[in-house]
């Protein structure tokens, strides 16, 4: 059973993978078309109420299988009388049956034999606005048959379409049911496992955008605690978490690093770490621990003392993770993002996929293992990144991944796919940083393609 994140995040990534959604248009629209010709006889009147994105786009393109043998009759079920995805604009554009104004809804109901919901979709919103809100209770009040398309507008509210069937694509969806959705008719599509199963531009859907209303501090605030003893890695971790688009990142470093950090960025906020500092770094909406760390035994207490008195989600990276096992992290809502020596390290176990999976169950935490492919899991989930090139062997590579990571968690995405999104967009970077720079890109390349990669996984999640 699929939520709406998850298929959603599945187009996405196949966009992203095999170039366009109209494959699968076409298999959803014909299905749809199917279910329509067992419940209705050729020459009856259908009724397709079409939402304006992609769900809309699916009764459109049912509408242009049936017309010739159907009295088909289209409505547009939105403020504007508009379609606004890609998709739906297309799937409009290829239809020249009989198109009529919201104001003949009620009319259309009347003579209508079969209606076809395809106004929300796997996503809309529980409560129902104007004119949705309006249609669904004409439909509702009609008794006429009623056939949705993947789910019933509404599902979950009290004001929901009530269908006899719902043609549902690639698995039921949560909260389906006989009661709420009829006879659930599963029909596979095409999604390939990988686009669920890949890290990808998919995993934006998790990605909170900044409110017009929001203030400083709102979008998220991350501490560091990072460059104790290497200073590049702390620089380029912070100055990666600021690319991610969090609001304020505050690094922590003893009184003798402060002046090896000054010159970097004016954007980076600067504390000594000291008694008073642990505080502020309670109060962060995530703390990163360890790039450029040092792995003296004095370090690694203080470390886990701090760890351990946190509230909030923790990522761990490089040598600070030499001084951990996993039991250390049980219960601290951790990232780990260890390349396969610190895994071995950390876990005592050989790294692979079996074991990342054991090591994250045994924390109850996240495991972004780095390698060719990274692989990402909860001890439930399993996603793997691929992606990359050779010249991501270089030094602070991982820095950055570990800076992204914990920005997008700051930011508020759920830990499992911020470190998926973390993994894509950190590989992606490198690939436009080698596509153009062949083997000769730094790692300061990498940061400046970040918000490229991030601009462009918004623009394929708005299906722009």
């Amino acid at each position: 059973m699929l939520d709406f994140p998850s298929i959603r995040r599945a187009e996405i990534n196949y966009l992203s993978l095999y170039g366009d959604l109209e494959v699968l248009l076409e298999r959803a629209g014909k299905a749809v078309a199917d279910e329509v010709g067992l419940a209705a006889k050729k020459g009856s009147k259908v009724l397709f109420l079409c939402g304006s994105g992609n769900n809309g786009a699916d009764g459109l393109k049912a509408a242009s299988f049936l017309k010739k043998e159907y009295d088909t009759c289209v409505i547009i079920v939105s403020s504007s009388g508009k379609v606004k995805t890609e998709l739906a604009k297309g799937s409009l554009a290829g239809y020249d049956g009989r198109l009529e104004q919201l104001d003949k809804l009620d009319s259309e109901i009347r003579s209508a034999d079969l209606i076809v919901d395809g106004i929300l979709g796997t996503g809309s919103r529980i409560s129902l606005q104007e004119p949705v809100l309006s249609a669904v209770r004409s439909i509702n009040k009609s008794g006429k048959k009623i056939i949705s398309i993947d789910i019933p507008t509404g599902l979950g509210s009290k004001e929901a379409v009530k269908p006899v069937t719902t043609v549902t694509f690639t698995d039921t969806k949560k909260g389906m049911n006989k009661a709420n959705s009829g006879l659930i008719k599963v029909v596979d599509i095409g999604i390939p496992e990988d686009c669920f199963s890949r890290s990808g531009p998919g995993d934006f859907l998790y990605y909170p955008l900044p409110q017009e209303t929001s203030h400083k501090g709102m979008n998220g605030t991350l501490a560091v605690i990072a460059g104790w003893q290497s200073f590049g890695a702390g620089v380029m971790a912070s100055l990666s978490a600021l690319k991610s688009g969090c609001d304020l990142v505050k690094v922590y470093l003893p009184k003798s690093s402060l002046s090896a950090f000054y010159g970097y960025s004016p954007e980076l906020m600067l504390f000594e770490f000291d008694d008073s500092a642990v505080e502020d770094i309670r109060k962060a909406d995530a703390v990163l621990v360890g790039p450029g760390m040092g792995k003296s035994q004095e370090q690694f207490n203080l470390m886990r003392k701090i760890i351990g008195s946190l509230s909030k989600p923790v990522v761990v990276d490089a040598n600070t993770l030499k001084g951990m096992k996993p039991e250390l992290l049980a219960g601290r809502n951790a990232v780990v993002t260890p390349h396969h020596g610190e895994f071995e390290i950390f876990t005592g176990y050989k790294a692979d996929e079996k074991n990342a999976v054991k090591a994250a169950k045994a924390f109850k935490g996240v495991v972004l293992l780095k390698g060719n492919n990274d692989i990402i899991t909860d001890g439930e989930s399993v996603l793997t990144s691929k992606g990359g090139n050779a010249r991501m062997t270089m030094g602070g590579t991982g820095d950055v991944l570990a800076g992204l990571v914990a920005g997008f968690i700051a930011k508020g995405m759920p830990n499992l796919y911020a470190a998926s999104f973390a993994s894509y967009v950190n590989k992606m970077a490198a690939d436009l940083c080698f596509a153009e720079k062949g083997y000769w890109y730094s790692v300061t390349d990498i940061l400046d393609r970040i918000p490229y990669v991030i601009n462009d996984a918004r623009l394929k999640a708005e299906n722009r």
